[in-house]
């Protein structure tokens, strides 16, 4: 429902989620023949399945409501009310007032709480591992359904200036935390050293694997937008921005007789750890040139920057089982040409130069990107 008037505007609402899934894994092996080894596991008895309910408000609104002295003064505020029929209830919300402080000129401060509950797998996987020397099991499984959601809360403050000169910029600071994070774990028998598990093929140290909350994750930054008319027919547009932060694990037990790897480190989480940097986020920096000799034609050139950056890959020598270590990858920069021609009212046409040089470069560790291209577009509206 929404209700609006000059100085306001209101949003309320409410939704339902119903989520249901299945799994059935079947193993069949002959490795050691004449014996063979058959195992099935299905979801069908758990009945994995969740509702989500909420209920939110929105509203915009102008100071002018009040008197005329606060018509510069503006908020945007909103609140909802979740609830999960495992994970709980959970409320969220958003504080967003900006002042304009001069004709053009307008600061903004924003604060924010959200939540990412856990996800069906992650809540009900069944699977237990028993251990080969005869030891008994831990009795706990894959799945946690005393997993807690992952909660963050975000703040920003910025200043937008709208020149009647042909140009506007934004310049803002961020800060986000998200708590409670959700990890993949190892396992392993508590009452033998670290350095040791793993060792000796006559005793098995592994007690299986588990969805936990483990940390916290820390992003920060700046980031800065630059529009300029520079004459009629020629504009720039650049954008910069700089991310950093770092992850936080906490230490975690189980019970005295188990020890917990993360999966995404390989670190034992005995004492608190922190990591510097974070993964698949690198500084970027990205100017537009556009030139428009005619009407119905736009040429434009663009340069690319994204700075160094860590990311993930499998390390087998991260304990027993191995697990995820950080590699450096390298910063690239690309220059992307393209033409925009409305023939016209009905065709039209469009040519793109990507990767002019044919810069060789990874957004993702390990994945290829594509060089040099060329893309022709033509298209006929009726």
């Amino acid at each position: 429902a929404r209700y609006s008037g000059k100085k306001y505007l209101i949003t309320a609402g409410c939704s339902g989620l119903l989520e249901k899934m299945t799994q059935e894994t079947e193993v069949y092996s002959a490795l050691y023949a004449p014996f063979i080894y058959e195992s099935f596991t299905s979801l069908d008895t758990l009945d994995p399945k969740a509702t989500t309910t909420a209920y939110y408000i929105h509203g915009d609104l102008n100071g002018g409501l009040i008197t005329s002295y606060l018509k510069y003064f503006n908020l945007m505020a909103g609140f909802r009310f979740t609830h999960h029929s495992i994970v709980g209830n959970n409320s969220t919300f958003e504080f967003s007032p900006s002042f304009q402080v001069a004709d053009n000129t307008m600061l903004y401060i924003s604060y924010s709480t959200g939540f990412t509950n856990p996800s069906l797998y992650q809540l009900y996987a069944p699977e237990t591992y028993l251990p080969y020397d005869g030891q008994p099991s831990s009795g706990l499984t894959r799945g946690n359904k005393s997993l807690l959601p992952e909660l963050s809360r975000s703040f920003e403050v910025g200043v937008k200036d709208r020149s009647t000169e042909g140009y506007d910029w934004t310049l803002s600071i961020f800060r986000s935390i998200s708590e409670q994070l959700i990890d993949y774990v190892y396992l392993w028998d508590g009452t033998v050293a670290i350095d040791q598990l793993g060792s000796d093929f006559n005793r098995d140290d592994y007690r299986g694997d588990r969805y936990m909350n483990v940390g916290t994750m820390v992003a920060q930054g700046a980031e800065f937008t630059l529009n300029k008319e520079l004459t009629q027919t020629l504009s720039l547009s650049v954008t910069a921005s700089l991310v950093d932060g770092y992850m936080e694990f906490q230490s975690t037990t189980l019970d005295t007789a188990l020890q917990v790897q993360a999966f995404s480190t390989g670190t034992f989480l005995q004492d608190d750890v922190r990591y510097e940097g974070l993964v698949r986020r690198p500084s970027t920096f990205r100017a537009r040139m556009s030139y428009v000799p005619h009407a119905s034609l736009v040429l434009g050139i663009q340069y690319s920057y994204a700075g160094r950056r860590g990311d993930v890959y499998y390390d087998s020598q991260l304990g027993p089982y191995g697990g995820l270590n950080t590699q450096s990858v390298g910063a690239y920069a690309l220059v992307d040409m393209d033409a925009h021609w409305s023939i016209n009212d009905h065709l039209a046409a469009s040519l793109q130069l990507e990767n002019l040089f044919d810069v060789k470069y990874q957004e993702i560790l390990g994945f290829r990107t594509r060089g040099r291209g060329v893309q022709l577009r033509v298209s006929y509206s009726f």
